[in-house]
């Protein structure tokens, strides 16, 4: 491994090898496994950005996310291929700041998956958004996206439709992070069981299969609320009406929304025939 390098406000993180257990039992990677790899990458990279002096007495919650899949990743990424993690800031706020982040093939130097995020700084006593302190406000260099659409635009959340499916799990301490609350990627790991669940149950029009068969396009997912060991956590999901490829997620505890999720998959699955590496020189 290598560690985190910063040059011209971009950082840089060279990954060698994925974990074995990062890919399910269809060889795809997980989805949730994909945002652990990019959270992993915040945590390289938020030391750069926030001092040590003041860390226990802040926390940086990520507000919203979103990961669009392109098609080369189900052909490329296997445990053994290298890629490149790239992160950079795209817009600084009062209370919060956006990011880019980028997974690149190491041998062919292509964009697999390309993310983005907002993240709020918050006080570690009432968890409540403050102003970013000039500590890290001052070591954040904006470079400018080309989409130009920062901070990161959440989409119009769809009503619930009446043809829908629901589940219960407790959360767990395993589900759990450093911060004692349900971990960002196991909200996705919920989400992604509920419409897994709900293909298999025929509530879904063009899935009725465990959905580890299919592959992603796109997710957006916004965290509204926290949850913690031993609370009941409800996911629900429908497809859009218009593309029933579509999924909308809702995360509630007891009559609360706690978070808000969309997946779209793409309509033809790509085959799992993975790259060859290049033979090593002598």
């Amino acid at each position: 491994m290598m560690a985190v390098r910063g040059k011209d406000g971009r950082f840089y993180y060279t990954l060698k090898e994925f974990s074995f257990d990062a890919f399910d039992k269809s060889g795809r990677m997980s989805i949730w496994k994909l945002s652990k790899v990019f959270e992993g990458l915040r945590a390289l990279v938020n030391p750069h950005i926030l001092p040590r002096h003041v860390f226990g007495k802040k926390l940086l919650f990520i507000r919203a996310q979103q990961f669009t899949i392109y098609p080369k990743f189900y052909t490329k990424i296997t445990q053994n291929r290298a890629v490149n993690l790239v992160t950079s800031h795209s817009h600084i706020g009062r209370t919060s700041f956006s990011a880019v982040e980028e997974l690149i093939d190491v041998l062919t130097d292509e964009v697999l998956v390309h993310g983005r995020y907002h993240c709020v700084v918050v006080s570690a006593e009432t968890r409540r958004p403050i102003p970013i302190p000039s500590e890290i406000a001052n070591s954040i260099q904006v470079v400018q996206p080309s989409d130009g659409e920062h901070p990161l635009r959440d989409p119009k959340f769809l009503e619930k439709l009446p043809k829908c499916f629901s589940n219960a799990r407790t959360v767990m301490p395993s589900d759990t992070d450093s911060n004692k609350h349900l971990n960002q990627a196991d909200y996705l790991r919920y989400g992604f069981d509920c419409v897994s669940m709900a293909a298999v149950n025929g509530k879904l029009s063009a899935f009725h299969d465990d959905m580890a068969f299919s592959n992603t396009k796109q997710v957006w997912i916004r965290y509204l609320s926290e949850a913690v060991v031993g609370e009941e956590i409800r996911s629900t999901c429908w497809e859009d009406g218009d593309n029933p490829r579509l999924i909308w997620v809702e995360f509630t505890k007891g009559s609360e929304v706690i978070c808000q999720c969309q997946i779209e998959y793409y309509k033809e699955n790509m085959k799992i025939t993975h790259e060859p590496l290049p033979s090593p020189k002598l």
